[in-house]
C-alpha cells in the first residue's frame, strides 16, 4: 500500500535534489505503509488505465520529469515533517494519488490498443506454410507501473490469444526465441483452393482491439511426371494399421517447440522429385494426389540425417505392414510440425528418443513403394504435407 506514497516522495526528493533519488528512507516507507491504502483504493479502481513509465518520463526528460511532479511532493511536506493532522495527511495523499492517475491518463490516453500482428506472407502460394505472429507485451497499468518502477517487478499476466483462419480456430504457442511472441501455423497444399481467407486475432484481456485481415492464397502450378511400378508394387494399397499410425503421427501437435532455427537437408543426394509433383501411375492420372515431400536420389546405405531437432515418435518396418512407407522414421519437432523419412534401408533410433539436427538416424533404401534407392522426406504441419523449402531458409517466423 505504501508504493504510491513512496512514489510521490521520490519525486519530491528529486525536486529538492536530495541524494535519495534511487532509494527511500525507512520512515518514508513506514509512513507510506501506514496511510497508503486510501490512494491505492482509488488507483485499484482505475486498473484499466495503461501505464508506461517511459511516457511519464524521468528526471531530465522533456516530458514529466521530476519537477513536473513537484507539487505532489509538496503535498506531503507537512506530514513528512511531522506537521499536520491525520485528516490532512489522508486528504493530501488521496489528492496526490488522483493526480498521478490523471497524469497517466493524459500522457498515455485511454482505450484499447491495436494488436501487433505479422504474417510470413499475406499472399502465400499453394503449398506454403502461413505463420501468424502476435506480440503481446506485459500489461502495465498505474498500480503495476509504480510497482515495477520502485521494485523492478514486471508482472506477466496471462492473456488468452485466439486466432481464427477461415473461421476455424488454430493452435497458438509461444515461440522458443521469445515467449512474448505467439505463433500459429496454417498449412496450405497444392489441393488448396486459391482465393481469400479471413484472419481474426482476439486477446481476452480487455485491452486490445480485435485484429481482422484477409489472406489471399495464390495459385501455383506444379509439374506432372509419369512413373511405372512393378505388378507387385502397383497392387499395394497400404495396410489399415499403417494408415492409422502414420495419420496419427502426422497429426501430432505438441506444446513445446523442439526445433531450433532453419531445417537442414536430410540427405546429400540430388533432388529427383520435388514437392507437389502430380503423377501418372502406370499411365493413369492420380486424382486428388500430390507428391507429399521431396525425394533425394542416393545410393543404398547412404546416411539419412535428422532435418531438425526432434523426438522420435514413429519407427515403422516394412515387415510389420508398412507397405507404402517401407522402413520409416517419424520425428516430432513440436507445435504440430513433423517429419517422416521413408523407404529406408535401416534405422538407428528408437521411439521416444531425442535427436539433434544433422544426427544420422538411418540409411537410404528402397523399401515400400519405391522404384529405386532414395529418401523421401515429408514435412507436415498439423497433418498436412507442406513445402519444406521455406523451412530451410533463415526467416523470423521459424
Amino acid at each position: 500500500m505504501g508504493i504510491t506514497f513512496a512514489f510521490c516522495a521520490r519525486f519530491r526528493s528529486e525536486e529538492l535534489g536530495t541524494s535519495q533519488n534511487h532509494g527511500f528512507s525507512g520512515h518514508v516507507l513506514e509512513r507510506g505503509l501506514g496511510c497508503g491504502g486510501m490512494s491505492f483504493e482509488y488507483a485499484s479502481r482505475r486498473r484499466s488505465l495503461s501505464y508506461g513509465l517511459q511516457r511519464l518520463g524521468k528526471k531530465g526528460s522533456p516530458v514529466g520529469g521530476g519537477p513536473a511532479f513537484a507539487h505532489i511532493g509538496k503535498a506531503f511536506g507537512n506530514p513528512l515533517d511531522g506537521k499536520g493532522g491525520p485528516a490532512e495527511v489522508f486528504e493530501n495523499f488521496a489528492n496526490a494519488a488522483q493526480d498521478v492517475v490523471k497524469r497517466a491518463e493524459h500522457f498515455l490516453g485511454l482505450g484499447k490498443r491495436p494488436l501487433d500482428v505479422e504474417l510470413s506472407s499475406w499472399t502465400p502460394a499453394k503449398g506454403e506454410t502461413i505463420a501468424v505472429l502476435v506480440s503481446i507485451r506485459p500489461r502495465r497499468d498505474v498500480v503495476e507501473g509504480i510497482a515495477r518502477f520502485l521494485f523492478r517487478k514486471d508482472p506477466q499476466p496471462e492473456a488468452k490469444v485466439q486466432i481464427f483462419y477461415d473461421g476455424c480456430e488454430i493452435p497458438v504457442f509461444p515461440t522458443a526465441a521469445d515467449d512474448k511472441i505467439l505463433r500459429a501455423l496454417v498449412p496450405t497444399t497444392p489441393l488448396t483452393t486459391p482465393g481469400p481467407r479471413t484472419l481474426k486475432v482476439e486477446v481476452a484481456d480487455g485491452r486490445h482491439e480485435t485484429f481482422e485481415g484477409c489472406v489471399e492464397v495464390m495459385e501455383k502450378e506444379y509439374p506432372v511426371e509419369s512413373i511405372w511400378l512393378s505388378k507387385t508394387k502397383s497392387k499395394l494399397r497400404g495396410t489399415t494399421m499403417e494408415k492409422e499410425k502414420v495419420g496419427a503421427f502426422t497429426a501430432t501437435v505438441s506444446e513445446n517447440q523442439i526445433w531450433n532455427g532453419p531445417f537442414i537437408l536430410p540427405s546429400d543426394g540430388e533432388i529427383t522429385t520435388g514437392y507437389g509433383m502430380q503423377r501418372f501411375y502406370n499411365g493413369v492420372f492420380a486424382n486428388h494426389y500430390y507428391h507429399r515431400g521431396v525425394d533425394y536420389g542416393a545410393w543404398e546405405g547412404d546416411p539419412v540425417k535428422a532435418p531438425a531437432n526432434g523426438r522420435v515418435l514413429l519407427v515403422g518396418k516394412e515387415s510389420d505392414g508398412y507397405e507404402i512407407h517401407g522402413n520409416c522414421v517419424g520425428l516430432d519437432h513440436g507445435h504440430g510440425v513433423t517429419s517422416i523419412m521413408m523407404h529406408l534401408n535401416s534405422s538407428f533410433v528408437k521411439e521416444g528418443e531425442m535427436v539433434n539436427a544433422g544426427q544420422i538416424i538411418g540409411t537410404v533404401g528402397e523399401t515400400g513403394i519405391a522404384t529405386g534407392p532414395h529418401l523421401h522426406w515429408g514435412l507436415h504441419v498439423r497433418g498436412e504435407a507442406i513445402d519444406p523449402h521455406p523451412w530451410m531458409q533463415a526467416q523470423r517466423w521459424i
